[in-house]
């Protein structure tokens, strides 16, 4: 799993620094590269392969409460054109990843979410994830075609899987499908 996507999406669509704290982030996209990390300051930096295009030509970006919700813009009626034409990154920054409920509908792309979090969803039909922190959290997964990697310091759950295609790397062991 390539865990520095920044040859994805050049042109940067959107830097909104200026967010009110969150605590639950909703993800709905198409083809995308996602990082979740921790630093200073809320944040959200938004690329995009499109070099003629705006973010609100593509993406719908609201804050309801404590929860961010992000998603692309009508793309179920135009998946094919979006599969094919689009690819974005998006970085999302928060001061206490622990704090944060994550989930992520993505069709296309990979997720790298750097710390642990409150929560975790994640649908991927093809999607490559990777998950590192201290120490694990309730997270449900549904992937049908990628690599997963889960990297704790601590590790304290239950794991029931399935998969098609791709691999599963935990803790330094792969199982291929």
């Amino acid at each position: 799993i390539n865990q520095d996507r920044k040859e994805h999406g050049k042109k940067e669509l959107k830097d909104k620094n200026d967010l009110d704290a969150f605590t639950e982030i909703k993800l709905e996209l198409v083809s995308s590269y996602v990082e979740i990390q921790a630093g200073d300051v809320f944040q959200i930096n938004v690329f995009a392969s499109q070099e003629d295009t705006t973010f609100d030509d593509l993406f719908n970006l609201s804050t309801k409460g404590q929860k961010l919700v992000l998603n692309e813009k009508d793309w179920k009626n135009n998946l094919k054109s979006f599969i094919t034409t689009l690819t974005s990154r998006v970085v999302i920054t928060v001061p206490e990843t622990e704090k944060v409920s994550v989930k992520i509908d993505l069709v296309n792309g990979e997720v790298n979410v750097k710390g642990s979090l409150a929560k975790f969803e994640f649908d991927g039909p093809n999607g490559d994830l990777f998950l590192s922190g201290k120490e694990t959290y309730p997270m449900a997964i549904d992937i049908v075609n990628g690599d997963n990697a889960l990297v704790f310091e601590t590790f304290d759950a239950h794991l029931d899987f399935e998969f098609v295609n791709g691999s599963f790397d935990l803790m330094g062991d792969t199982i291929s499908a």
